[in-house]
């Protein structure tokens, strides 16, 4: 018989970590923190079963989650992180994807979790150079790039309701100043 949950309390019966074993195989993989009052406040959990914390939880007021990091590639490195409300709603979030340890993605969500911009860094210089927008939908509305790296904008695709690119408009010059329009 195998022990797959363990409570640590303080005195007068106040929790401040539990752990389980949440697939029987006799390894702990689920840890959680409490505040002296008894709240939840961290949750870490080894979530593929290999022995390694891949995904950790901090919880704010009422036990709502305000931020998670997540371990994609079981590497160590926490490669996701992601922001929350006091609602408990996603506001942001940001990926190494590559696995480099710098963040290549950006995502900006609004009150209602509808995603409303991403922003990429395609040459890993740490800065973004690609922005996504969509509309509250979540239909791409446009997609800006800096081509030339110097983090100002110089090409803009606009993309009409429903998909399809309607135009795209070009700064060749590098001036600031749109001098070409390309129409669909």
């Amino acid at each position: 018989n195998n022990i797959d949950q363990v409570d640590i309390y303080e005195m007068q019966n106040i929790p401040i970590r539990a752990e389980w074993d949440r697939n029987f195989d006799g390894k702990m993989d689920q840890i959680q923190f409490y505040n002296p009052d008894g709240s939840l406040i961290k949750v870490e959990k080894d979530s593929k079963f290999s022995g390694i914390i891949d995904w950790k939880e901090t919880m704010g007021p009422n036990a709502r989650i305000t931020s998670l990091e997540i371990d994609n590639n079981q590497d160590g490195s926490m490669d996701i992180w992601k922001k929350f409300d006091i609602n408990g709603k996603l506001t942001q979030a940001k990926y190494d994807e590559n696995y480099d340890g710098s963040i290549d993605r950006w995502e900006l969500f609004d009150g209602t979790e509808v995603l409303r911009e991403v922003q990429f860094d395609t040459n890993e210089d740490k800065l973004p150079d690609q922005f996504q927008f969509f509309t509250p939908q979540a239909e791409l509305q446009r997609v800006e790039f800096d081509t030339n790296i110097d983090s100002r904008v110089d090409r803009w695709e606009y993309y009409r309701q429903g998909g399809g690119l309607e135009r795209v408009e070009l700064d060749r010059n590098f001036d600031g100043k749109v001098d070409l329009v390309k129409r669909k």
